[in-house]
C-alpha cells in the first residue's frame, strides 16, 4: 500500500504511537514543541509517525520514530525515514543526528548489517 507522509502540528503528534518508542509521555511532549512531526499514513489510518528536532544550523535530530505494531516489517519505517531525510536535506540541512535512549549500536555493526 501507498504511505501519505506529512507534517502535522506538534498537537496532532500521535503520542501513543510515539510511546512506542520513547516510553516516556512525559520526555515526549518536553520535546514535540520544539520540534517537526511526521506522520505516515495508509488508507487513512496512521501507521508510523517520526519526530525531529533542530539543533543548530543545518543540524538536526531524530528524536523518535515509530511503526504501529500490527504494520512493522512491512517497510514503512524505511520509507517514512527515507522520506524524512529527504525532506530535510531538500531544506537545506547537512547533517541528520539519530537520538536514542538505548546504548548506541557500533558503527562496525551498522556497517556489516548493510552488507
Amino acid at each position: 500500500m501507498p504511505l501519505l507522509i506529512q507534517e502535522v502540528p506538534a498537537t496532532k503528534a500521535p503520542v501513543e504511537l510515539l510511546l512506542l518508542a520513547d516510553p516516556s509521555e512525559e520526555k515526549i511532549r518536553s520535546y514535540l514543541s520544539r520540534s517537526k512531526c511526521f506522520v505516515a499514513s495508509s488508507d487513512a489510518v496512521v501507521v508510523g509517525a517520526c519526530v525531529v528536532q533542530p539543533r543548530g544550523k543545518g543540524t538536526h535530530e531524530l528524536m523518535s520514530i515509530a511503526v504501529h505494531p500490527f504494520c512493522q516489517k512491512s517497510g514503512y519505517g524505511t520509507v517514512l525515514l527515507k522520506w524524512v531525510i529527504d525532506f530535510f536535506r531538500n531544506s537545506g540541512a547537512r547533517q541528520l543526528e539519530v537520538g536514542t535512549g538505548v546504548p548506541p549500536i557500533s558503527w562496525t555493526a551498522i556497517r556489516g548489517s548493510q552488507r
